[in-house]
């Protein structure tokens, strides 16, 4: 067969089928509303067709085994596709699984045998149709719940013939790659999840572990597009229709991680099959959308065509009537009249007529343009998988790509971070660290120093790295150890065929000497008995955490970092299980990238009841307080407490993410007295300067604050703030600088509020900022999150139109005035 999935495919250009009224049509005729007769140089609506994306999805098409070709079924199936790319203009199509009934159970004989004859005829007929299809696993891709073990020794069989004949994107997760993928159209992705998982032996409907952290970064990667589809084969939500269906479910439902990373990421339409019947339901601003039909059962057949434009989503669940005749089809492992019938039509009127639209659903991007190029930030993680928690954290470009084994990190100017833990700071022996490198052309970049494995600060303890070109090793391959000032390392040439394939590095301190071991074999070794530094530093990969500037070369790849409290010889280095190796407390092998988003408040919120993106504090202090001081003393400036706020010493600064949220921040700053010990005027030394930043730009300074001008006030516009930050910058000298943003919070504030000026009042350009964002159902900022209705815009040129202040009481009145005075009829009215 050929293969005819491709992630460059071009846009269909054939025109858009008839819609229902969309916001952008409604928007179009906006001068039938008034709007241009009452600003005539307020431009409302755009009059261009985008390029549009189109694609149909046909789950459950066919659920019984159904061959190519099928005596008696061909014309209506040739009519079908006909449909779907000549008619509906499709570019590819989507299949939420259980595309024959697949009850091939005898042995693994028979599972190849009949998937090569079903599921490659399938295959072949979308072939035959240059429309690509991308089909989600379901649960007769395994062969029919439930799962016995001797249904569950079929599945490997099944897996493997299903990635052979579909040929998908080979971006998913270990473990499941081809059954869970993704693809980019235009300014869409496309996420397909397999909703079957096996764990301790048993068969699970769900997507967690290594799959989840997989979906999560993917969905993280690709926030940048306007809009993301999702298909599974099993609804999350319950409460669907149901036709001769098993009725399953995902595990856990709504609470599921799969959900919720879902809502976390903003997907846009949820997928699904099973069920055999149309349900849609749209929470937590995800649409549900459960179709499909039994070809050769049901009378009414349904599939859905989705068009991508360049700022909606346009969704069409369609149905046609097919009539039966004859017996019955024989099927494996069912009863002689449980099974398809043997001939179907589609009458010449039906086909005249086409099908007919039964539902129609427009989703609007919901893209914020967001000022700060990088927003709210998500952290990512690679977990480490031995029981110390020494996770890494990613900075800087630093992703997931095919490895030596499984998945590996790729750098291009990031790196990963692991905390300094007492696990991993090892001052005494013995001490093995070793990972596996791909390495590029140190010329290409950096000085040619490639720092590996590191745990280097002001001094170092242990490196497992390349010297720089022109050091006087020139260029060799060391693992350095540090005591009292001086470094033990063994070095060795890099092999020859270094560049571009994969070595495997080992360093081993077994307190009598230092090993360098290159490709499984001890190439150096340096006498050493004592004791390494002590540093506080962390372990870095990609990075020498001492010397910054220090990274590798862009495309190094790196594999399978282990670090063990143990010596370990030759044989002993590169295992596969932690719990087999010799003492590890650090084990990375890159399978999976954990996210954590931020959530913003959306309502008027003390900071002091949410958690920052991220903070620092001053002098020796670990956190900051809150609702407390630094100290743990009770807030206190001036001889008043406070009983909501936050507590640091100087010099801090504390991030939160607002998102564009919120309307305001507030606070009172001032000196902490520490229950009353710091209160004379030397206390705090120059005092502290208090500032407020938006997006990285200071949006209010107040200072430097001493203890005898008690509180200052701060009130600031941050309804256009991705990121705040509170800094209390110690002006040189930070003694006692105990410093206190009271009762500091956000607020919120209402539509017409947010689009006001500062007066109060609306101009045009305030209120063509409010119509594209009714245009774009976008959030307005600083309303946690609240869009503009259609009312709304009326209140607005109503306020622009008559220069009355928001919040003024007359609004109602000028809503009335209006109404009287200039018609609301539109052209079909």
């Amino acid at each position: 067969m050929n293969n005819s999935h491709t992630d460059t495919d071009t846009p269909n250009d054939s025109a858009p089928t008839e819609r229902g009224i969309r916001r952008r049509d409604v928007l179009r005729g906006t001068s039938a509303l008034g709007l241009a007769g009452l600003a005539p140089g307020l431009t409302v609506g755009q009059q261009t067709q985008p390029d549009e994306t189109t694609f149909v999805s046909v789950p459950d098409m066919y659920n019984w085994d159904i061959a190519n070709p099928q005596s008696n079924w061909e014309d209506a199936i040739d009519w079908f596709f006909n449909q779907l790319t000549a008619v509906e203009g499709a570019d590819f199509a989507l299949s939420a699984g259980d595309i024959m009934d697949a009850r091939w159970w005898s042995d693994t004989q028979q599972v190849e045998t009949e998937a090569d004859k079903y599921w490659g005829g399938y295959r072949q007929r979308f072939d035959d149709s240059n429309l690509p299809v991308y089909v989600a696993p379901g649960d007769h891709e395994r062969g029919d719940n439930d799962w016995p073990d001797w249904k569950l020794d079929l599945v490997p069989t099944f897996e493997q013939k299903f990635v052979e004949i579909f040929d998908h994107p080979t971006n998913g997760p270990a473990g499941k790659q081809e059954l869970a993928y993704s693809f980019v159209k235009d300014n869409a992705v496309f996420i397909t999840v397999d909703t079957w998982e096996l764990k301790d032996g048993n068969a699970h409907l769900s997507v967690t572990g290594d799959q989840l952290t997989w979906f999560e970064n993917t969905l993280s990667n690709h926030q940048d597009k306007d809009f993301i589809v999702v298909q599974g084969h099993v609804p999350v939500i319950r409460g669907v229709n149901t036709r001769n269906s098993s009725g399953l479910y995902l595990e856990g439902g709504r609470s599921s991680g799969f959900w919720q990373a879902m809502k976390q990421y903003g997907v846009d339409v949820y997928l699904c099959g099973e069920h055999h019947a149309i349900t849609t339901d749209e929470v937590d601003g995800i649409w549900q959308i459960v179709h499909g039909s039994l070809w050769g059962t049901h009378t009414n057949l349904n599939y859905l065509v989705g068009t991508v434009g360049s700022d909606t989503l346009e969704l069409e669940l369609k149905e046609f009537d097919v009539t039966y005749s004859g017996g019955y089809i024989d099927q494996i492992n069912r009863s002689d009249t449980n099974a398809p019938r043997e001939s179907i039509s589609i009458s010449d009127s039906a086909k005249q007529n086409g099908p007919t639209t039964v539902q129609s659903i427009s989703i609007d991007s919901t893209d914020s343009d967001n000022t700060d190029d990088e927003g709210c930030p998500v952290f990512k993680t690679v977990p480490d998988l031995t029981t110390n928690g020494n996770d890494g954290s990613l900075t800087g470009n630093v992703s997931q790509v095919a490895a030596k084994d499984g998945q590996g990190l790729a750098f291009n100017g990031g790196y990963v971070t692991v905390e300094e833990s007492p696990s991993i700071d090892v001052t005494d022996p013995p001490l093995t660290v070793e990972c596996w490198v791909n390495p590029t052309d140190p010329n290409e970049g950096g000085n040619g120093y490639e720092p590996y494995l590191t745990k280097v600060g002001d001094t170092g303890q242990y490196s497992l790295h390349r010297t720089s070109l022109d050091n006087p090793a020139n260029g060799q391959l060391e693992f350095a150890v540090s005591s009292d000032g001086t470094f033990y390392t063994p070095q060795s040439p890099v092999p020859d065929d270094w560049q571009g394939t994969w070595h495997h590095l080992a360093g081993v301190f077994d307190g009598s000497a230092v090993k360098l071991y290159v490709d499984g074999e001890e190439k150096d070794s340096v006498a050493f008995s004592g004791t390494l530094a002590d540093t506080t530093s962390p372990v870095e990969i990609g990075r020498n955490f001492g010397n910054q500037e220090r990274n590798l070369t862009d495309g190094t790849v790196i594999d399978r970092v282990r670090i063990h409290r143990q010596a370990l010889g030759a044989s002993e280095l590169d295992q596969s299980d932690p719990s087999t190796s010799a003492n590890p407390v650090l084990w990375f092998d890159f399978e999976s990238i954990n996210t954590d988003a931020t959530d913003p408040p959306t309502s008027d919120t003390y900071l002091s009841d949410i958690e920052p993106i991220d903070f620092t504090v001053g002098y020796t202090f670990t956190d900051f307080g809150r609702d407390e001081a630094v100290s743990g003393s009770p807030l206190q400036v001036d001889g008043q407490t406070y009983d909501k706020g936050i507590g640091t010493h100087a010099t801090s600064e504390i991030r939160y993410c607002l998102d564009q949220q919120v309307a305001r921040f507030k606070a009172l700053v001032g000196m902490d007295e520490k229950g009353g010990e710091f209160t004379g005027g030397n206390a705090g030394g120059n005092g502290v300067v208090f500032r407020v930043l938006g997006d990285g730009q200071i949006l209010a300074e107040k200072g430097p604050v001493t203890h005898p001008e008690g509180t200052v006030s701060i009130d600031v516009d941050v309804s256009g703030v991705s990121v705040l930050t509170l800094v209390a910058d110690g002006d040189g000298d930070t003694s006692y600088d105990h410093a206190d943003w009271l009762e500091a919070r956000v607020t919120t504030q209402t539509v017409p509020e947010a689009v006001a000026g500062s007066d109060g009042t609306i101009t045009a350009s305030e209120l063509q900022l409010a119509v594209d964002w009714w245009k774009a159902g976008a959030p307005v900022p600083g309303t946690g999150g609240e869009t503009i209705g259609f009312g709304e815009i009326l209140q607005l040129i109503n306020l622009w139109a008559t220069g009355e202040t928001v919040g003024d009481g007359s609004s109602s009145t000028a809503v009335q005035s209006f109404g009287s005075a200039h018609s609301l009829e539109g052209p079909d009215r």
